[in-house]
């Protein structure tokens, strides 16, 4: 369940969540599930009914609808790249003629001396992961009345920060509190009201 809940915290990054919606891709999903958006490969919904959230993960990164969680984009097939690719069926004719061609060049290749292949390159692989566990959040001393999770009221649907732990927070439903996590290595930041890398993080002095 934890990537539900952290799922749920990167939902506020740019602040997209929209308030008494009912998205069509939950139509048929349950409640509490992450589906993935039509409107492009990097958003996704969370559905929670006429409270259903619209989130988007970092830059450079697609939602991948088989893990339910936010990817490289490289790793991700999305649907909506497939449909963008523009497909061309060639007419009888047009065909003939191609295979023709085909057919000139091949007799022509025949012909010629053979070429001896380019080598390939040797291929590295980039480095994935980040050390950032020593990396300690930028804090605040105190934590103002606005930003009070006893402010959840019954009209409201809002996000507190916890008053001692950087990496939680509360999100505020109808007047019922609920404790999420954000994504490991991430702190819920005071001022963008989202999960933002640790490092980055703005949270309360106590929650250190």
């Amino acid at each position: 369940k934890m990537w539900k809940l952290a799922l749920l915290a990167a939902a506020t990054c740019c602040l997209l969540h929209v308030r008494g919606d009912v998205f069509e891709e939950c139509s048929n999903s349950q409640e509490g599930s992450f589906v993935a958006s039509w409107e492009n490969c990097q958003s996704y919904v969370y559905c929670d009914g006429d409270d259903s959230i619209l989130g988007q993960c970092d830059v450079g990164e697609y939602f991948d609808s088989e893990s339910g969680a936010c990817d490289v984009a490289a790793n991700v097939r999305c649907f909506l790249d497939e449909l963008d690719e523009p497909s061309t069926v060639p007419e009888d004719g047009e065909e003939a003629e191609e295979e023709a061609e085909e057919e000139e060049v091949d007799a022509a290749d025949a012909d010629a001396a053979p070429v001896e292949p380019e080598p390939t390159p040797p291929t590295m692989d980039n480095p994935t992961t980040v050390d950032i566990l020593n990396i300690a959040p930028v804090v605040k001393p105190s934590c103002p009345h606005s930003d009070d999770p006893s402010q959840c009221l019954p009209h409201m649907t809002d996000f507190f920060p916890h008053p001692d732990k950087c990496s939680y927070f509360y999100y505020c439903i109808k007047g019922f509190l609920t404790l999420q996590q954000c994504p490991f290595f991430y702190g819920w930041d005071i001022e963008r009201r989202s999960c933002v890398h640790l490092n980055a993080a703005k949270c309360y002095a106590s929650s250190r």
